[in-house]
């Protein structure tokens, strides 16, 4: 059984270490520590035996197997280990990754400096610096006041909070996604010490590295539809745990067409809708227009106070929509735990994305669900714009530990029960039925980020290290834009 104290222990030890998109090796070399502490072994050595868990790395991911005995169905668990913050260049500026706040980081710079905290690429606190100047012309340029100089690929982090616990709350700079890796690391640890509750099981934990720059690790290992420990199959249950906003999906135009992806620049759909959605921080309530979308469904609007999120679709899409009317057994299961254990949860129609949506545009299996603790201050936007620690309920965070444990003993040892037909499938086919054309155009550019990605984290670097380097990510870039051409094209 998952033991709630250790899902917090593993929380307050990785909320230490900085984090920033394309700088995992900190935090990986943490989580590898656990795993050799746990009695692991890397998959290449001679003696390791997945009954007592290995690991492999490659270039987007970590992953840890367990196989025992007869498990009725397979499994995947993913979480990820970045969060949104500052890379600096080492020249006194820096570029910002992932959903920032621009807008109102453009606003403060306007008043006075902001401070960061800056860790050194391998992890350590050099110190405060200040922000002075935004540059959004291009790429989100950041400008530090004067100071001692940083290493290239240095982390930039808000000055807020690490990790604060009571009886009720989790305040931490980036439960996203520290808390639900948390959950994962305490899973495997249970997984791993009680072999007669987990007799029959097979496992696989991804840690992805990559998930704030459009999922581009899980897309990836979607698109290969396969980890070191072989195929991703359409038997797979998929589980991705998040700790993500509550928010309703916002649609353009109708909720029963393709009009909301009627964008030439899907990177532009993703910015319009992080834009809608921090403007619902600051109203009092939501537009009749998204209200009269959700009566008409007969769904329930998403609540930040109601619960645990069983999360069948992202903005992008349903889940597993390339599997038609093929039910989510994963969706059966979850729901099946929440009722059985009495958990507070919410079942309905979600905006936001997460790495669900990669395991779906690249199709890998029908039965993919993402436990996702209600998280309101996502990337520390507060009220008006303030810099805030995220906050997310300690009883949310148990019932994703619940949640997940019951669906890995059943997947375990039962056939998945018959069920009525589920959302999932009530989504494909009336809410959010995506053209051909329109998943090809997702596929080629989620697809073409991953790829051009490659390079920066097989080195974990952003800027590089030296003039070649930096000359080699930019040339990778700009072949990508010319393979998402083709990506397009052959679908």
């Amino acid at each position: 059984m998952i033991r709630p104290d250790r899902i917090f222990d593993h929380a307050r030890e990785l909320a230490a270490i900085p984090h920033a998109p394309y700088l995992y090796q900190p935090t990986l070399q943490h989580v590898v520590a656990l795993l050799d502490a746990l009695g692991m072994q890397p998959r290449s050595a001679p003696s390791a035996d997945p009954e007592f868990g290995v690991y492999a790395i490659d270039e987007y991911a970590l992953y840890v197997h367990v196989r025992r005995g007869r498990p009725a169905r397979p499994l995947i668990v993913d979480t990820h280990l970045d969060h949104p913050a500052f890379v600096l260049d080492g020249t006194g500026n820096g570029v910002a990754l992932g959903s920032l706040g621009l807008e109102r980081l453009q606003q403060l710079t306007n008043t006075a400096p902001v401070p960061i905290r800056v860790f050194a690429p391998s992890g350590e606190l050099l110190g405060m610096r200040q922000i002075v100047r935004l540059n959004r012309a291009q790429r989100p340029i950041i400008a530090l006041a004067p100071d001692d100089p940083v290493p290239a690929d240095s982390h930039g982090l808000w000055d807020v909070t690490d990790f604060s616990l009571d009886e009720t709350w989790l305040q931490m700079h980036s439960a996203d996604n520290i808390i639900a890796t948390g959950v994962q690391l305490a899973s495997l640890e249970a997984v791993i010490n009680d072999s007669v509750q987990y007799s029959d099981i097979d496992i696989v934990y991804i840690f992805t590295f990559l998930e704030e720059i459009f999922e581009a690790s899980a897309s990836m290992i979607a698109w290969q539809k396969r980890t070191p420990f072989g195929e991703i199959t359409p038997k797979h249950l998929i589980v991705v745990l998040e700790a993500m906003e509550v928010i309703p999906l916002a649609y353009q135009q109708s909720m029963a067409t393709n009009e909301h992806f009627s964008v030439n620049n899907l990177r532009k759909m993703r910015i319009d809708d992080e834009t809608w959605v921090l403007s619902l921080r600051d109203e009092t309530d939501l537009s009749h227009m998204v209200r009269s979308s959700y009566e008409a469904l007969q769904m329930p609007l998403p609540n930040p106070d109601n619960g645990l999120m069983l999360k069948v679709n992202d903005l992008d899409c349903a889940y597993g929509y390339s599997f038609g009317n093929e039910n989510n057994d994963a969706e059966s299961l979850a729901l099946a735990a929440a009722h059985r254990l009495g958990l507070v949860h919410q079942h309905t129609l979600f905006g936001g994305a997460c790495n669900g949506t990669a395991f779906s545009h690249f199709p890998t299996s029908s039965h993919i669900i993402t436990l996702a603790v209600p998280n309101p201050a996502k990337h520390n936007i507060g009220e008006c714009g303030a810099i805030v620690p995220e906050r997310v309920r300690v009883r949310d965070v148990v019932a994703m530990a619940h949640t997940l444990d019951h669906m890995i003993g059943a997947a375990s040892h039962v056939v998945i029960p018959p069920a009525a037909p589920t959302l999932t499938t009530r989504l494909r086919r009336e809410v959010l039925p995506l053209t051909a054309a329109v998943a090809q155009q997702l596929r080629a550019e989620r697809g073409s980020i991953a790829w051009s990605a490659r390079w920066r984290l097989r080195r974990g670097r952003f800027f590089g290290n030296s003039a070649l380097q930096r000359l080699q990510f930019q040339a990778r870039g700009a072949v990508a834009r010319g393979v998402e051409r083709v990506w397009r094209w052959l679908g």
